[in-house]
């Protein structure tokens, strides 16, 4: 609400835009959590005016902003996903990295906090060998 996080709670803050008087615009936060819908207000002076419930909610996305390195030895490669919206807190590894069109896929991943970023989250994906003939008949 308008007056801070409940304890415990994921939350974040950004000033909102009158545009009319029957409208006001929000930009979306860079939210450092897990990706998921969030309910949300609207602050006129600390007091909430508006609130979101049920069908009324935003929703985050994962995102992903960088792969590194983009390419890698046919025998196996491991490549790290950087991004936003991961979930850092699983207890088991559920990320599954997969290529296209041949559907490699690598075992199983955590989430991970980016130590340079706090609000960052990156996967590392141990992609398996390369068995296929390249692409387009080449050899």
């Amino acid at each position: 609400g308008c007056a801070g996080a409940p304890e415990g709670a994921r939350y974040v803050r950004t000033n909102a835009v009158s545009v009319t008087s029957r409208e006001v615009t929000c930009p979306s936060p860079l939210w450092p959590f897990f990706a998921e819908k969030v309910d949300f207000a609207i602050c006129d002076n600390g007091v909430e005016v508006v609130t979101s419930t049920g069908s009324k909610v935003f929703t985050f996305f994962p995102e992903v902003l960088h792969i590194s390195p983009i390419f890698g030895k046919a025998s196996a490669a491991t490549t790290s996903i950087t991004g936003a919206g991961f979930d850092v807190s699983r207890a088991s590894p559920s990320y599954l990295c997969t290529t296209s069109p041949r559907g490699l896929n690598s075992s199983l991943s955590f989430a991970f906090t980016d130590p340079g970023d706090a609000n960052r989250q990156y996967v590392v994906c141990d992609l398996p060998a390369w068995s296929d003939p390249p692409l387009g008949g080449q050899k």
